[in-house]
């Protein structure tokens, strides 16, 4: 199970008791063509591209990172311990 931020960092009460019964029983079901998607089934195709396209920016964001001003290191040339953070 993977939790999420909304649900991780929530607070509010908690009732403690039976669990309810669940009658409803999962299904997949799709009514259109191929490309719709909302409607159509879920794929991931075409995968070749797609990940080719992915590839081709990380890339270019690497060229820009490499000179952005933020990337940088002032400090002894070997410290004894070195810690690199980054946060949003």
């Amino acid at each position: 199970m993977r939790s999420v931020t909304r649900l991780s960092h929530a607070s509010g009460n908690v009732k403690v008791g039976a669990l309810p019964v669940n009658e409803n029983k999962a299904y997949f079901s799709f009514g259109s063509h191929l490309l719709d998607p909302l409607n159509g089934p879920v794929i991931t195709a075409p995968v070749a591209m797609r990940h080719r396209q992915q590839q081709e920016k990380l890339k270019v964001l690497a060229e820009i990172f490499e000179t952005s001003e933020f990337n940088k290191y002032t400090g002894p040339d070997k410290p004894e311990l070195l810690i690199i953070t980054s946060s949003a």
